[in-house]
């Protein structure tokens, strides 16, 4: 069960940055947009990253929003490319929690985080099976990503 937080000032100082894979207009991306504008309005500076190829749906939902956007490139479910872009977008915006919903962002999310020192955050829809991120091993000193001994079961 989801409990609201009804005190506005909760979110004010922080910076959260919100990770997702696609760009249309589907149930994910609109809670997305949801997501970053009520936190924007509540006090945080929120930051959407978004795959640099896609729809632009999502980005035009923010516009106006006073909503940073980041752009990644994802070539693999697990990208190293993707994890030093991620990183290096926290350190600009000063990020002090990452958000992302399921997939690729889960785990490129994660190592992202983990190699600039900030909670991460994933959430995934109840009906769709997912695997933990914690199976790949990220280096906490820097943004390399290590697959685990044995292979993952995605």
């Amino acid at each position: 069960m989801v409990q609201m937080v009804e005190d506005p000032a909760v979110f004010r100082g922080e910076r959260i940055a919100h990770l997702i894979e696609s760009t249309g207009p589907g149930g994910a991306e609109r809670m997305v947009a949801e997501l970053a504008m009520e936190q924007r309005v509540r006090g945080a500076r929120t930051t959407v990253f978004l795959p640099d190829a896609g729809e632009e749906w999502l980005a035009s939902q923010l516009d106006g929003a006073d909503v940073a956007i980041e752009r990644y490139r994802l070539d693999s479910p697990l990208s190293p490319q993707c994890v030093r872009t991620l990183a290096n977008g926290f350190r600009k915006h000063g990020i002090t929690l990452a958000h992302s919903h399921e997939f690729s962002m889960a785990v490129n999310g994660t190592c992202a985080a983990r190699a600039v020192g900030i909670p991460h955050v994933s959430t995934a829809d109840a009906t769709t099976p997912t695997r933990c991120a914690d199976d790949w091993r990220c280096d906490s000193r820097s943004p390399t990503v290590r697959p685990p001994s044995r292979s993952p079961n995605f």
